[in-house]
């Protein structure tokens, strides 16, 4: 297969739900600053995400 060739059988839309989530909560919390996102990101998102991935910081 080429690049890019048979990408449409392996979407997993609520994977990408939830990368668009999580970005969007990111950049609010830093380039907007926030503080709920931020609060979010930090008490709430790793529990959310907990069905379609993981959630690391780094320290």
């Amino acid at each position: 297969m080429g690049h890019g060739q048979g990408m449409a059988e392996r979407i997993d839309l609520r994977q990408m739900a939830s990368l668009q989530s999580l970005s969007l909560a990111f950049l609010d919390a830093q380039v907007r600053d926030a503080a709920p996102a931020r609060l979010w990101l930090e008490c709430d998102a790793v529990q959310w995400l907990e069905a379609t991935g993981r959630l690391e910081q780094k320290p």
